[in-house]
C-alpha cells in the first residue's frame, strides 16, 4: 500500500493557522486558495513569442543594471588616473547608491499610480541618460552626477521588471519567468568585473558606460512595441490625486534622512573630521528627519511611502535585515580589490596570467564558479534531507516520514494529521535552518 494513502487518505487538508491557534480563524488567503486563472486579469495575459520578446527586453534591462552595479569597480583605477581624483573613489559608487536608495520606495508608488509601461520606460530613459553623461563626462564631478542620475533610473528597473511580468503572467507560470529575469542580474554580477577590465584595458573606461546604451535602447524597443496592459483603476485617478498618492512628504523626509546619513559616512574622516560640526550636524539631522518620517508613515497607514503593515510580517523584517549586512560588505570588496591589485601589486585586471594561459584561466574560473554552485547545492540537499528524516522519525512514524519526504513541501498539510502537523513543520524548519549554516560558514574559508 502507498504510504501516502495509508493513515491519511481520508484526512482533509489542515490549515497551519488552525493547528497552531485553533481558537482563531485566519482571514488571510493563501496562494493555494487563489484560483490560478484569477491571479491576473485575463485581458492582460500574454503568451507565445510576444511574451518571449517582452521578457527579453526586461532581462536586458536587468542585465545592464547588474553590469552597472559591478562593472565600474574595475574601471575605477583608470578613472582616478584620468581625472586625478583618488579622493572621489567612494563617490563613483556612493552617488549611484544614494540616488538608488533614496528613490527606491518612490518607484513602488509610481508603478501603482501611473501606467506601468510608461513608468518603466521613463526609468530606463533616466538610466540611459545617466550612462551617457558618465561616458561623456569631462570632469570627475560630472561623472558623479551621471552616476546619480543612473541610480535614479536603476531604482525602477529591477523592481519594475517584476511588476511588469507579474501583470501579464499567471501565478502558476510566474516563477520560471521571474527567476530567469533574476538570473540575468546574477550573470551580470559574474561577468561585470571581467568585462569592465577588458573594456578599460582594450578600449577606454568610458566604454563601461557606453555599453549600456545599445542594450538599453533595444530593450526599450521591445518593451514599447509588445507590452500592453489594461489600465488599472488607480491609473484613471486625476493627476492631483496621483501626486498625493506618491506621499511626497514621506519621500522628502526619507530621501533627506538617507542622503544626510550617507554623506556623513562618505565625508567622515576624509573630507571632514568625524568630530567636525559638518559631520555631527549631518548625523543629527539624519536622525531627526527619520524621527519625523516614521510617525508620518504611521499616520499615512496604507497611503504611506513605505506602508507600516509591511513590517508586521516577520519574514519581511528578517530578510530586510539580512540584506543590509550581506550586499554592502560585498561591494566594499568589489570596489577596493582592483585598487589593491593595481597599486600594491602592479597587477592588471587581466594580466594575472601569461597571455597563453588567459583562455584556460578564464574557463577554469568559470568552472570553479559553476562547480561551487553544483557542489554546495548538493551539500545543502544532503544536509536538509538527512536532518529532516532524523527529526521526522523522532516525532512521527516511518510511514508518515516517508510520505512527507516523497510528497514535497506543498502537500504536507494534505497527508499529515492535525495532531502531527506542528511537529512536522517544526522538523522542516530545523532542517532548513541547518542548511543556512553552510553559507554562514563558507565565507570564513574564503576570507582565510
Amino acid at each position: 500500500m502507498d504510504a501516502r494513502a495509508g493513515p491519511t487518505a481520508d484526512r482533509p487538508a489542515v490549515d497551519f493557522q488552525e493547528v497552531m491557534q485553533p481558537e482563531q480563524k485566519s482571514s488571510e488567503v493563501t496562494i493555494s486558495q487563489v484560483p490560478q486563472d484569477q491571479s491576473i486579469d485575463s485581458e492582460n495575459e500574454v503568451t507565445g513569442i510576444k511574451l518571449i520578446l517582452i521578457h527579453a527586453g526586461i532581462c536586458m534591462c536587468t542585465f545592464i543594471v547588474g553590469l552597472d552595479f559591478n562593472l565600474i569597480a574595475t574601471a575605477v583605477p583608470a578613472i582616478t588616473s584620468h581625472f586625478n581624483s583618488i579622493d572621489h573613489i567612494g563617490w563613483y559608487g556612493s552617488a549611484f547608491y544614494i540616488a538608488l536608495c533614496a528613490s527606491q520606495p518612490l518607484a513602488g508608488k509610481t508603478f501603482t499610480l501611473f501606467p506601468k509601461k510608461i513608468s518603466y520606460l521613463l526609468y530606463l530613459a533616466l538610466f540611459e541618460i545617466g550612462s551617457l553623461l558618465c561616458a561623456l563626462a569631462p570632469t570627475s564631478s560630472a561623472l558623479i552626477g551621471g552616476r546619480a542620475i543612473a541610480g535614479l533610473g536603476a531604482s525602477g528597473l529591477f523592481a519594475g521588471g517584476f511588476v511588469l511580468l507579474t501583470t501579464i503572467i499567471p501565478l502558476h507560470k510566474r516563477a520560471i519567468w521571474t527567476g530567469t529575469m533574476s538570473s540575468f542580474f546574477a550573470i551580470a554580477s559574474i561577468v561585470g568585473p571581467v568585462l569592465g577590465g577588458a573594456l578599460t584595458e582594450n578600449l577606454s573606461w568610458r566604454w563601461c558606460f557606453y555599453i549600456n546604451l545599445p542594450i538599453g535602447g533595444f530593450a526599450a524597443i521591445l518593451v514599447a512595441s509588445f507590452f500592453s496592459l489594461k489600465p488599472a483603476d488607480t491609473e484613471n485617478l486625476p493627476l492631483i490625486e496621483k501626486l498625493k498618492g506618491l506621499d511626497s512628504i514621506g519621500f522628502t523626509l526619507f530621501s533627506g534622512s538617507v542622503t544626510m546619513l550617507l554623506l556623513a559616512l562618505q565625508w567622515g574622516g576624509t573630507t571632514y573630521a568625524w568630530k567636525s560640526s559638518v559631520i555631527i550636524c549631518l548625523l543629527i539631522g539624519s536622525a531627526v528627519i527619520m524621527g519625523f518620517f516614521i510617525p508620518w508613515q504611521l499616520h499615512q497607514k496604507d497611503a504611506a511611502l513605505i506602508p507600516p503593515k509591511l513590517f508586521t510580517h516577520r519574514n519581511v523584517i528578517l530578510i530586510f535585515t539580512s540584506s543590509l549586512f550581506v550586499n554592502g560588505p560585498f561591494q566594499t570588496i568589489v570596489y577596493r580589490l582592483p585598487i589593491w591589485l593595481l597599486t600594491c601589486n602592479e597587477l592588471s585586471m587581466q594580466a594575472s596570467l601569461p597571455a597563453d594561459l588567459v583562455p584556460i584561466g578564464a574557463t577554469t574560473l568559470l568552472f570553479g564558479i559553476s562547480m561551487s554552485c553544483a557542489v554546495f547545492l548538493a551539500i545543502g540537499q544532503a544536509v536538509f534531507q538527512q536532518r529532516l528524516q532524523i527529526d521526522l522519525e523522532n516525532v512521527v512514524s516511518q510511514n508518515v516520514t516517508r510520505a512527507v519526504i516523497s510528497a514535497g513541501a506543498t502537500r504536507i498539510r494534505s497527508i499529515v494529521s492535525a495532531d502531527e502537523l506542528p511537529a512536522v513543520l517544526q522538523a522542516y524548519s530545523k532542517a532548513v535552518t541547518q542548511v543556512f549554516l553552510i553559507p554562514a560558514a563558507a565565507p570564513i574559508l574564503s576570507f582565510i
